[in-house]
């Protein structure tokens, strides 16, 4: 009996920290770990502070990870359980979703240590051919993306997505089978982070953790196109407006869309915020922007269907907004 109900707590504190990564809540992960926290994989042997794992946690969330939990297993070395994980860039070097085998150590209610104990389905050669075909292709085409595996941060991760998807689309074939380039801006750029965590996807623990309570909240409103109820919630002295978007009235909400104005003084990962020069935005986003939607007043990178729409008066930034504009 006492067995069991060691299964079940230490159970429940690994869900909490895999929903943490699913949804970007560094507040969540940390609330599980212990102050310094050992990741084993193979001879890979790493021991984080918390804040040293943050730096993981930011880089693994860029990819939009998925992770999913099964056939727990308590031992006499931890909790062995099966994790199934598909993100952009498993997507990418796999083509499907890796499943493996972790070893949990808890301590004192918290996570201790994890060590991925083997692979179930990874194709090594495969993973192997596609990251090196990746890096040879960046160092040639793409050389100020060069070195994007060298850190786990989230600004390394923005380069690797970047990397990935310049790859990705660089060729396809036309009508009579010829390659040709592809400059596909709205694949190439992800969403934006204002200083390093307001982004989309991230929990409403989250904002009420760094923002506290809204200064407004507005009506659940069903959204037919999304299929989702949307409120938005006003922070009037932070110049900050956030769309949180959840299945059903009353559940957990997520991040959709972001607006920022005056007084707001985030900056975005280019560092660019409220009064930044048309100049600077088109140095820190020239590869990105489409001058298809852009227009005199409003410079869009990305797409309306998904970027970042940077609102111009006077060529000086007046309004950010990040996420979907048009559906």
């Amino acid at each position: 009996m006492v067995l069991f109900s060691c299964q079940n707590t230490d159970e429940k504190l690994i869900a909490e920290y895999y929903a943490g990564l699913n949804q970007s809540d560094f507040n969540k992960v940390k609330k599980v770990l212990a102050d310094t926290l050992t990741v084993i994989e193979g001879d890979w042997i790493v021991r984080y502070s918390n804040n040293e794992y943050y730096d993981w946690f930011a880089w693994d969330s860029v990819f939009k990870p998925d992770y999913k939990i099964k056939d727990f297993e308590l031992t006499d070395s931890g909790m062995i359980y099966t994790v199934s994980k598909l993100c952009k860039r498993i997507n990418f070097l796999h083509g499907d979703k890796l499943d493996f085998k972790v070893r949990a150590t808890i301590e004192n209610n918290k996570i201790s240590s994890i060590s991925t104990e083997r692979y179930l389905n990874m194709d090594f050669d495969k993973w192997g051919k596609n990251r090196e075909s990746l890096i040879a292709w960046v160092d040639k085409e793409q050389p100020d993306l060069s070195g994007f595996m060298n850190k786990q941060n989230s600004d390394y991760a923005m380069k690797y997505l970047k990397a990935i998807k310049l790859y990705s689309n660089s060729e396809i074939k036309n009508e009579n089978g010829q390659k040709e380039i592809v400059d596909n801006i709205e694949l190439l750029f992800p969403y934006d982070t204002l200083d390093n965590w307001l982004t989309l996807n991230i929990s409403e623990n989250v904002i009420l953790s760094e923002l506290g309570k809204p200064d407004s909240v507005g009506k659940d409103t069903y959204w037919g196109a999304l299929g989702t109820y949307v409120q938005e919630w006003k922070y009037l002295d932070h110049g900050i407006s956030v769309e949180m978007e959840s299945d059903t009235i009353g559940q957990e909400k997520n991040v959709l869309m972001i607006s920022v104005f005056e007084p707001c003084k985030m900056k975005t990962s280019n560092n660019i915020g409220i009064s930044s020069s048309r100049e600077k935005i088109v140095q820190a986003y020239s590869d990105c922007i489409n001058k298809d939607f852009s227009v005199d007043n409003q410079i869009v990178v990305g797409s309306i269907y998904g970027g970042v729409i940077f609102k111009l008066d006077e060529d000086k930034v007046t309004d950010i907004f990040i996420g979907a504009a048009a559906e």
